[in-house]
């Protein structure tokens, strides 16, 4: 999902032009408050003007301890039948989200549109992320959790000012720490609690797991590695605020070639030795039951939604 500016008008069409699966057009934190006025008024305008294809057509609204909240969910839901997803910010309370289904379903009713508006929550507190259980169960609106590394970092009082990376600090000196002498710093990832816990609540209530911005956008293999430490925990997206990005999502979040062959052969044996009553069979020196064939299952569904989702957005792989 790429994020743009509301204000930025003249990125929009850049953004359509991307191979992102969808646009997150942003009102909250890259629109300062003197301008949410004028720049929901020119998205309005643009969600109805622009022509989307198959991206997903999200708009990331104010928080609910804004007075800009109610304003964005009612102009966005009343004026724009293209609106897939609103991406709701500093989500820490099941009503919270609660709150903008309630509207939108009024507003729905009341237009008669029946395209479906879901709502992706946004957990980026402390306090949002000790409520994971409630939120992710509170409404059917409800779609996708994705984590917010940035204000979350800010809630904790964490130092490092470069949004999703990792920082130095955080790390083992086995010298130091236990009188020995040598070794290299080991070094480990801050952020795997909250992204863990953030993935483990999208799988246990089928949502989907979306992380957060990386904001070194130049700086494409810190990216990268970014990416590959969230698919890592079962996260299916990433948040890209550049352009340049946005390739490296789509590589890294769809299977490998390799990843592909070694499923194909996993269901193979394994329906194989399931006909000559085994449940177990040896490949390649690794021992396969019906553990693997669930997770080679799931790497084949996966790549069969990546195509699809190519051929609907018109995208290829880089």
């Amino acid at each position: 999902m790429l994020f743009v500016p509301a204000t930025s008008e003249r990125f929009f069409s850049k953004a359509l032009a991307s191979d992102a699966d969808g646009i997150v057009f942003d009102l909250e934190d890259a629109v300062a408050e003197g301008q949410k006025e004028s720049a929901r008024k020119l998205l309005v305008s643009a969600l109805n003007d622009l022509d989307f294809g198959g991206k997903t057509v999200a708009v990331r609204i104010n928080g609910i301890a804004t007075t800009q909240m109610y304003k964005d969910v009612i102009a966005l839901a009343e004026q724009c039948p293209r609106l897939d997803l609103i991406v709701q910010p500093m989500v820490e309370h099941a009503w919270n989200v609660q709150c903008v289904a309630a509207l939108v379903d009024q507003i729905q009713g009341f237009t008669g549109n029946q395209r479906t508006i879901g709502i992706e929550a946004i957990i980026e507190t402390p306090m949002g992320l000790e409520n994971l259980g409630k939120i992710a169960k509170v409404s059917p609106r409800l779609e996708a959790l994705s984590f917010g590394a940035g204000d979350y970092a800010a809630a904790m009082h964490m130092k490092n000012h470069i949004v999703g990376a990792p920082d130095s600090s955080y790390r083992i000196r086995p010298g130091a720490e236990f009188g020995e002498s040598g070794g290299a710093d080991q070094f480990g990832d801050k952020w795997h609690y909250p992204m863990a816990r953030v993935a483990n609540a999208c799988h246990a209530y089928g949502l989907r797991a979306r992380d957060s911005a990386y904001a070194d956008f130049k700086n494409p293999e810190g990216f990268r590695a970014a990416a590959m430490r969230a698919r890592a925990l079962g996260f299916q997206g990433k948040s890209a605020i550049h352009p340049s990005q946005v390739s490296i999502c789509n590589e890294v979040f769809s299977p490998s070639p390799e990843e592909v062959e070694w499923a194909e052969n996993v269901v193979r044996e394994l329906e194989k030795a399931a006909r000559a009553g085994d449940g177990a069979v040896a490949m390649k020196g690794e021992m396969l039951d019906e553990a693997h064939i669930k997770l080679a299952r799931s790497i084949l569904g996966e790549q069969k939604r990546v195509k699809q989702k190519q051929t609907e957005t018109g995208t290829q792989l880089s």
